[in-house]
């Protein structure tokens, strides 16, 4: 279970991980069945409701509005009668995300027809104190969701930790790193691709920035690095270059790198 699936790269390295792990329980012998909205990016849906890839059968159910997806928001009602019917047909549910509107009714039927399941949030535990919605989630919903599930998988020993501060008991956590796929590398660009392609000169170091631009990717602090090294080793031989998808910081990190004297120095690729 996982809020957007392939071909909805568009949302960033969850859609990776969850789609990387699916084909290759696949090639393992496993069946794997995705519940996922319909979503495909901010303005497009996926044009079927079913679709096999790679040996995985993905189910897309329309979420509410592509208004709500723009704000993360993913509402499909249909899902609730489709977990109801199906939910005893499989061994373990592998539900991505921690705060997700299909979480609780998955959690709902889980805990009624004795399903094991595990839990991977992508990062998304911090902000669980103060107050605001994820805070009202968690007090109501996030919690039990991470109380309940027979193991839950952290990326790093940080969150591991973010795991313990929200009462998951220690045995209960797995930390495994995101994996690779090697063989979607196996067919490189020639050295100096890039830099031709950017007309960046051949002598020149570059600091690479690769991922989707949020604020809650530590963009800023790459840049106030950038901008306190080029203040006291000058910058005429490395280059800062940002590249991946805007997730809605890109204006305010051009506003940041033009008032810390930089923006002249650093290139913001796109995806």
């Amino acid at each position: 279970m996982i809020p957007y699936f392939y071909p909805a790269w568009r949302f960033g390295g969850s859609v990776r991980v969850a789609y990387d792990i699916s084909k290759n329980l696949v090639r393992h012998g496993h069946s794997v069945v995705v519940y996922t909205s319909d979503i495909k990016d901010e303005t497009t849906r996926v044009d079927s409701p079913f679709e096999r890839v790679d040996g995985v059968d993905i189910f897309y159910f329309k979420n509410l509005s592509l208004y709500a997806a723009k704000r993360k928001m993913f509402v499909t009602p249909s899902l609730i009668s489709a977990v109801k019917n199906n939910i005893k047909s499989f061994d373990i549910v592998h539900i991505h995300g921690n705060r997700t509107t299909q979480s609780p009714i998955l959690h709902y039927f889980l805990k009624k027809n004795s399903v094991p399941y595990i839990v991977q949030a992508h990062g998304g535990l911090p902000s669980t104190s103060g107050h605001g919605l994820k805070w009202m989630y968690d007090l109501f919903l996030g919690y039990k969701l991470l109380k309940d599930a027979s193991k839950v998988i952290a990326l790093t020993q940080i969150e591991a930790q973010q795991y313990l501060k929200m009462g998951v008991s220690k045995e209960r956590i797995e930390i495994i790193p995101n994996g690779i796929d090697l063989l979607e590398y196996s067919d490189l660009p020639y050295k100096g691709s890039f830099k031709k392609k950017f007309k960046i000169q051949d002598g020149k170091k570059i600091i690479l920035y690769l991922g989707r631009l949020h604020k809650t990717k530590g963009i800023s602090f790459l840049l106030n690095a950038y901008a306190h090294f080029v203040e006291n080793f000058g910058g005429n031989h490395v280059e800062l270059v940002i590249a991946g998808p805007d997730d809605g910081y890109l204006g305010e990190a051009r506003q940041l790198a033009t008032s810390l004297k930089v923006g002249d120095k650093i290139m913001f690729t796109g995806c």
